[in-house]
Protein backbone atom coordinates (compact mmCIF):
# COMPACT_ATOMS: atom_id res chain seq x y z
CA UNK A 1 0.00 0.00 0.00
CA UNK A 2 1.53 3.50 -0.73
CA UNK A 3 1.66 6.43 1.23
CA UNK A 4 -0.95 7.99 -1.07
CA UNK A 5 -3.04 5.46 0.04
CA UNK A 6 -2.43 5.03 3.48
CA UNK A 7 -2.55 8.83 3.55
CA UNK A 8 -5.94 9.11 1.99
CA UNK A 9 -7.00 6.65 4.45
CA UNK A 10 -6.19 8.54 7.47
CA UNK A 11 -7.55 11.52 6.41
CA UNK A 12 -11.09 9.38 5.85
CA UNK A 13 -10.54 8.25 9.55
CA UNK A 14 -10.29 4.72 8.11
CA UNK A 15 -6.81 4.32 9.47
CA UNK A 16 -4.91 6.16 12.22
CA UNK A 17 -1.54 7.62 11.46
CA UNK A 18 -0.07 6.17 14.88
CA UNK A 19 -0.40 3.03 13.46
CA UNK A 20 1.87 3.67 10.18
CA UNK A 21 4.93 5.62 11.59
CA UNK A 22 8.00 4.69 10.26
CA UNK A 23 6.23 2.97 7.47
CA UNK A 24 7.30 4.71 4.31
CA UNK A 25 11.22 5.10 3.14
CA UNK A 26 12.63 9.18 2.74
CA UNK A 27 12.19 8.94 -0.89
CA UNK A 28 8.85 7.73 -1.02
CA UNK A 29 7.64 11.05 1.95
CA UNK A 30 9.52 13.28 -0.64
CA UNK A 31 7.92 12.30 -3.85
CA UNK A 32 4.56 12.47 -2.12
CA UNK A 33 4.90 16.14 -0.15
CA UNK A 34 6.52 17.12 -3.61
CA UNK A 35 3.22 16.29 -4.90
CA UNK A 36 0.99 17.90 -2.29
CA UNK A 37 3.48 20.92 -2.49
CA UNK A 38 2.52 21.02 -6.56
CA UNK A 39 -0.89 21.35 -5.22
CA UNK A 40 -0.64 24.27 -2.70
CA UNK A 41 1.58 26.27 -4.72
CA UNK A 42 -1.15 26.00 -7.79
CA UNK A 43 -4.24 26.48 -5.21
CA UNK A 44 -1.98 29.58 -4.30
CA UNK A 45 -1.92 30.96 -7.54
CA UNK A 46 -5.82 30.09 -8.43
CA UNK A 47 -6.17 32.60 -5.29
CA UNK A 48 -3.83 35.25 -6.77
CA UNK A 49 -5.69 34.96 -10.13
CA UNK A 50 -8.64 35.80 -8.39
CA UNK A 51 -7.64 38.24 -6.18
CA UNK A 52 -6.41 40.17 -9.30
CA UNK A 53 -9.82 39.88 -10.70
CA UNK A 54 -11.75 40.99 -7.82
CA UNK A 55 -9.40 44.07 -7.87
CA UNK A 56 -10.37 45.01 -11.27
CA UNK A 57 -13.64 44.79 -10.59
CA UNK A 58 -13.41 47.13 -7.84
CA UNK A 59 -11.66 49.43 -9.55
CA UNK A 60 -14.91 49.27 -11.58
CA UNK A 61 -17.40 49.87 -8.98
CA UNK A 62 -15.01 52.82 -8.03
CA UNK A 63 -15.32 54.50 -11.49
CA UNK A 64 -19.60 53.93 -11.00
CA UNK A 65 -18.96 55.32 -7.36
CA UNK A 66 -17.21 58.75 -8.56
CA UNK A 67 -19.57 58.88 -11.57
CA UNK A 68 -22.67 58.57 -9.03
CA UNK A 69 -21.05 60.34 -6.25
CA UNK A 70 -21.85 57.52 -3.99
CA UNK A 71 -19.74 56.60 -1.29
CA UNK A 72 -17.03 54.02 -1.80
CA UNK A 73 -17.22 52.27 1.20
CA UNK A 74 -20.32 50.32 2.34
CA UNK A 75 -20.01 48.76 5.08
CA UNK A 76 -23.78 46.91 4.90
CA UNK A 77 -22.33 45.29 1.64
CA UNK A 78 -19.08 44.11 3.06
CA UNK A 79 -21.22 42.69 5.79
CA UNK A 80 -23.51 40.83 3.04
CA UNK A 81 -20.01 39.66 1.46
CA UNK A 82 -18.79 38.14 4.48
CA UNK A 83 -22.58 36.60 5.46
CA UNK A 84 -22.23 35.24 1.93
CA UNK A 85 -18.54 33.86 2.18
CA UNK A 86 -19.50 31.75 6.09
CA UNK A 87 -22.54 30.41 4.18
CA UNK A 88 -20.81 28.91 1.24
CA UNK A 89 -17.63 27.52 3.56
CA UNK A 90 -20.83 25.86 5.55
CA UNK A 91 -21.98 23.97 2.14
CA UNK A 92 -18.25 23.41 1.04
CA UNK A 93 -17.13 22.11 4.50
CA UNK A 94 -15.11 24.28 5.56
CA UNK A 95 -14.74 26.61 8.75
CA UNK A 96 -17.19 29.44 8.70
CA UNK A 97 -14.93 31.29 10.78
CA UNK A 98 -11.56 30.59 9.00
CA UNK A 99 -13.45 31.70 5.66
CA UNK A 100 -14.27 34.35 7.27
CA UNK A 101 -10.99 35.81 8.71
CA UNK A 102 -9.54 35.07 5.60
CA UNK A 103 -12.26 37.10 3.32
CA UNK A 104 -11.65 40.20 5.58
CA UNK A 105 -7.97 39.99 4.80
CA UNK A 106 -9.14 40.36 1.05
CA UNK A 107 -11.63 42.78 1.61
CA UNK A 108 -9.30 45.12 3.29
CA UNK A 109 -6.60 44.55 0.73
CA UNK A 110 -8.84 45.00 -2.11
CA UNK A 111 -10.34 48.34 -0.67
CA UNK A 112 -6.78 49.66 -0.08
CA UNK A 113 -6.28 49.45 -3.47
CA UNK A 114 -10.12 50.60 -4.87
CA UNK A 115 -9.64 53.59 -2.40
CA UNK A 116 -6.10 54.30 -3.87
CA UNK A 117 -7.37 54.04 -7.16
CA UNK A 118 -10.69 56.41 -6.25
CA UNK A 119 -7.96 58.78 -5.60
CA UNK A 120 -6.41 58.88 -9.36
CA UNK A 121 -9.63 59.39 -10.91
Amino acid sequence: MGMETVVEDIYNKKKRAKDHQGEFSVSEYEKFIARQRGIIDNCNELILDAFAKRVEASKRVAIAKMISESPVYSPKREEEILVHAENYAKKINLDPKSAREVIEIVLKKAREQQDEYYLSL
